[in-house]
């Protein structure tokens, strides 16, 4: 009976040890040289093309709106508007830095 389950458990171990070898130095090479020769290049094709679609789709607006922002700051300037808010801003912008300093939000 010990004799059977020895030479069972065995050969199950060599098995697996086989296959485990196979698909390493076998199987694995051809699914990676697969993978970057078919996969790879339409995927990286595919990324590209979805990606110039959408900073063709999202270019116009992103200018409008930098354009707008753009001509905002400089009527805001020219009104004083910025001189005004410089000493808030440079203000917070000490609270802010004490504040993390001190470990404060």
């Amino acid at each position: 009976m010990t004799t059977i389950l020895l030479t069972a458990l065995l050969s199950s171990l060599f098995t697996a040890v086989l296959l485990m070898l196979l698909s390493y130095f076998v199987l694995a090479p051809k699914v990676r040289e697969y993978l970057e020769d078919k996969i790879l290049p339409e995927a990286q094709d595919r990324v590209r093309d979805g990606v110039t679609e959408g900073i063709e789709g999202v270019l116009p607006s992103i200018s409008g709106k930098v354009r707008e922002g753009l001509t905002e700051a400089l009527v805001d300037a020219a009104n004083g508007g910025l001189a005004s808010r410089a000493p808030a801003k440079i203000a917070g912008d000490i609270e802010k830095l004490i504040g993390s300093v001190f470990g404060r939000k």
